[in-house]
Parts: C-alpha cells; sequence; structure tokens
C-alpha cells in the first residue's frame, strides 16, 4: 500500500513538471485560439466518443492538453446512459482530440491576482491633483516658500 502511494506521488510531481514545460510558450504563436482558453473549463471531445470536462491548465505545438479538476464523460453501448467519472489532472495526447469548447469562464477566485478581470466600472481620474482656487484677499503660499519683501516706493 505504501509502495503505491510513493509511486503516485512521484507521477503527480512528473505531472507537474510537465505541465510546467508545457506552459513555456517560447515556441507557441503569440495569439492562438487555444492561448485564449487557458484557465477557462472547457469540453474536449476525443476520437473515442467520450468526452472530458476541466479547466485548460496548458497545451502544446502537437495539441497535447493537460485538464485539471478532469471529469470524463462516456456513453455506454447497451443502455446508451451517459457514465460520468472524475479523473484529477489529465494529460490528453494531441492525436486523440477532436475539439475543444470552452463550457464556462475562469473562477475569479481561483486566479492569480494579476490574471483576475477588472469588474469595477470605468472611472476617469485626472492625472494630476486638483488644485484649489485661493480665495480673494489672501493669497496663500506653498510650504517652504517665503513671501519676497515689499519695495518701498
Amino acid at each position: 500500500m505504501m509502495r503505491h502511494v510513493l509511486v503516485f506521488a512521484k507521477l503527480a510531481a512528473l505531472v507537474e513538471l510537465v505541465a510546467i514545460a508545457m506552459a513555456s510558450k517560447q515556441h507557441l504563436p503569440k495569439s492562438s485560439k487555444l492561448d485564449s482558453l487557458i484557465n477557462f473549463k472547457v469540453r474536449v471531445l476525443a476520437k473515442t466518443g467520450s468526452s472530458f470536462i476541466g479547466t485548460l491548465l496548458s497545451f502544446d505545438n502537437h495539441m497535447n492538453l493537460v485538464l485539471a479538476e478532469c471529469e470524463e464523460f462516456k456513453q455506454t453501448k447497451k443502455s446508451r446512459k451517459e457514465v460520468k467519472r472524475y479523473l484529477g489532472l489529465l494529460i490528453i495526447r494531441g492525436e486523440n482530440v477532436i475539439s475543444v469548447v470552452m463550457e464556462a469562464a475562469p473562477n475569479l477566485a481561483t486566479l492569480k491576482p494579476q490574471l483576475r478581470l477588472n469588474k469595477s466600472k470605468g472611472t476617469i481620474k485626472p492625472l494630476m491633483k486638483k488644485v484649489e482656487k485661493p480665495s480673494t484677499g489672501t493669497t496663500a503660499t506653498p510650504a517652504g516658500i517665503t513671501k519676497a519683501p515689499l519695495r518701498k516706493r
């Protein structure tokens, strides 16, 4: 039992390393349709007829996909009933992928702060602070500046 736990831990670490390696986008085009779906919940249709729903973490040029919190949906042959099973972290080989469709937008709570969308209403802020006009009569001088002496005529 303990041996299986160690093998599973090593496998999980290996999958994380693969996801990190696939996340480096040095060889990918700048604007990719799949790139816009990162962190989105997607449905992947496979050649076997089963579909996988999970959060898209990464992909590469061969269209190998890494899905987190993945669930598999498969139809049984006899009763035409859809069977669901939870898979967790999954790597799908690109040659088995038929289509990738967005299911839902990413959850804002789980995203890194710099990736979160700004949900506030748009406001216009001035570049400079508002300067108050001095009231008539006496003029205020800024701090650190003294008044010049008055000349007598």
